[in-house]
């Protein structure tokens, strides 16, 4: 069994970029393309995401559309986390969110 588990977050530094370990940037499409392709190879596909606006508990329009789509693509797990407030995760998509 394979694990992928993909980290990204919103104005961080890229550490992945460069096809490593680390974070990736904040470019949904490609981050869905990619938990696509990794659940079509049969991965248990985790994705952990950091974005948000600190002090404010609850998230951006923006970032509720982006975590929608991301888990569209199907990932098993997520979560949704910020430094300095809970976000919690809307009932609806196929993957649990924290």
């Amino acid at each position: 069994m394979r694990i992928t588990i993909l980290n990204f977050g919103e104005g961080e530094d890229l550490t992945a970029s460069s096809g490593g370990p680390g974070g990736c940037g904040w470019e949904i499409d490609k981050l869905a393309a990619h938990v696509r392709r990794a659940k079509k190879r049969g991965d248990f596909v985790v994705v952990v995401a950091h974005a948000g606006l600190e002090y404010i508990p609850f998230p951006p329009p923006y970032i509720v559309a982006a975590y929608r789509a991301l888990s569209a693509a199907g990932p098993i797990a997520s979560s949704a986390i910020t430094p300095t407030s809970p976000r919690a995760g809307a009932p609806e998509g196929p993957a649990h969110r924290l």
